[in-house]
């Protein structure tokens, strides 16, 4: 009779409630967690790229160009609310008097600033993310047409599920890379996830590297930090800077609903 009683109650349950739960909105390919790992907080962007409406980008300043030298910056609350994204992050370094960034950037299958530092996270049109390793080569002399974003930051930190630190080895000469700071980093899942991690207190590469395995990267990069370090999502400023800065990196939830064209 209980088992019966159970059957008749589960029945009654799909038949009033299941409607509701499968008409809502669907999941969301983009989500915001904060976490505690390894003792430090870490705020987190989840980027389901195995929905096809994903879009991830670089973004520039309005003006930019490294064919004329100019490498204008402006506060990512600026980038935020000219782009109007879904979520974005700080993107890769930039030298403190020119202004130019480090690493290699391509919008749009355009190589827009020619770099040869760092690790280059590459996407193209299906979402689909590799790493490459720029041994010193300039960008210009590398084929990026397979890819519709490259961003070159670094060092690694993930590689094939294992941490990996050699930042002199991947041309990292400033002393301030390797100093305990505010850290960003971008990493990819084995469910092909990719996530924007911001850490406001002060760590280590090493630790980054293990937070970011952790949180179950297979590979990891990270991205300019200290007072550069800053996360946005979906309205909030989750870490905040006052900096300006010449490159972000965006995520739009649904690239057919994108208003502004170019990305620059």
């Amino acid at each position: 009779m209980h088992s019966i009683l159970k059957t008749i109650i589960l029945c009654l349950f799909l038949i009033l409630f299941l409607p509701s739960l499968t008409s809502g909105k669907e999941a969301s390919n983009i989500t915001y967690d904060k976490k505690k790992v390894r003792d430090r907080y870490v705020d987190l962007v989840y980027i389901n790229l195995n929905s096809p409406k994903i879009k991830v980008t670089p973004a520039l300043t309005a003006g930019f160009s490294d064919a004329k030298k100019k490498y204008p910056l402006q506060s990512f609350t600026k980038f935020v609310e000219y782009y109007k994204p879904t979520a974005a992050i700080n993107g890769t370094y930039f030298d403190t008097h020119t202004h130019k960034p480090v690493g290699t950037i391509v919008i749009e299958r355009e190589l827009v600033n020619n770099g040869s530092t760092g690790i280059a996270v590459c996407i193209d049109k299906d979402n689909q993310v590799t790493f490459h390793h720029l041994s010193g080569k300039l960008g210009s002399n590398i084929d990026w047409s397979p890819f519709e974003s490259v961003i070159c930051s670094g060092p690694s930190l993930i590689t094939e599920g294992e941490v990996e630190l050699n930042p002199r080895g991947e041309g990292f000469k400033d002393p301030a890379v390797y100093n305990s700071n505010r850290r960003s980093a971008i990493g990819l899942t084995p469910y092909n996830k990719l996530l924007f991690v911001t850490v406001k207190s002060k760590v280590t590469l090493k630790k980054l590297s293990f937070i970011m395995k952790d949180l179950g990267c297979i590979y990891a990069v990270n991205l300019d930090g200290g007072t550069s370090s800053a996360l946005y999502y979906r309205g909030t400023h989750i870490t905040k800077t006052s900096r300006k800065m010449s490159n972000v990196i965006l995520v739009y939830e649904d690239r057919n609903k994108i208003k502004v064209k170019g990305f620059k």
